[in-house]
């Protein structure tokens, strides 16, 4: 099965729409991304050297940390678009958020988009 990623530039002020849920399976450029979401907090997993991710929603930008098996570890954002079906942001090594390049995907599968 193939996967096209959207191509788009996300601003700060792209405000999502309140009450979207990042909860479920996201394609990445990089990796296969799982994410669950409750209140504001983040955590997920990513398949690649056992990767972890935790984080916390602010707006429409999401600020994370991530850790792997192999002892790499780093911090990076997400800036998630108006209809919570899209992400795209940076990555960086240890204490850095960006310099590791770019990390963008699609969500693939999940709960419904909104809450009720």
């Amino acid at each position: 099965m193939m996967y096209s990623l959207l191509s788009c530039t996300l601003e700060k002020d792209n405000t999502a729409i309140p009450g979207g849920n990042l909860t479920g399976n996201w394609k990445t450029n990089l990796v296969s991304l799982t994410l669950t979401q409750s209140g504001n907090s983040i955590s997920g997993s990513y398949n690649y050297k056992g990767g972890k991710i935790k984080g916390i929603l602010s707006g429409n930008r999401l600020e994370y940390t991530w850790t792997q098996t192999d002892g790499k570890k780093g911090k990076g954002y997400f800036i998630i678009s108006k209809d919570w079906q899209s992400i795209a942001g940076t990555y960086g090594y240890n204490d850095d958020d960006s310099g590791g390049g770019e990390w963008k995907g699609t969500k693939v599968g999940g709960p419904e988009v909104f809450s009720k």
